[in-house]
């Protein structure tokens, strides 16, 4: 009974905040949510390692972490500050004390490299070519 009152209170003052919140401009990552498709531009860095990998993009409001496929990592990993649109399913991104790297679906998916609550499973990265 106790859980359920909790549960209450935080949906009451969730549903009372919702109204104060600003509209992010599209493309940041708090236009994200969890499940569904994101599409974020940005300055996108990789970072190979073992047991995992993990890419962020750098965006105005912070930065979001990317799992790209092994050919992504390979065709970018060289590459820093690239100017890209990343696509894909934002899920919630599994950063816990003590976990280094986690199995986002087909994807090893290191931590600690961006604070970001989301991390997006990519399905399409396109460069964009500076002017």
């Amino acid at each position: 009974m106790h859980i359920y009152t909790k549960q209450v209170a935080l949906i009451a003052s969730g549903v009372l905040l919702a109204g104060c919140v600003a509209v992010p401009a599209p493309g940041q990552a708090s236009t994200c949510s969890p499940e569904r498709e994101c599409s974020v531009t940005g300055e996108m860095t990789v970072y190979r390692g073992v047991p995992g990998s993990v890419a962020t993009v750098t965006l105005p409001d912070g930065c979001i972490a990317v799992a790209l496929s092994n050919a992504d990592y390979v065709r970018y990993q060289k590459r820093r500050a690239l100017r890209v649109r990343v696509t894909g399913i934002a899920y919630e991104h599994g950063a816990a004390e003590g976990v280094v790297s986690y199995r986002l679906r087909d994807r090893n998916v290191a931590t600690g490299i961006c604070s970001s609550a989301l991390v997006i499973y990519a399905s399409k990265v396109e460069p964009i070519k500076r002017k």
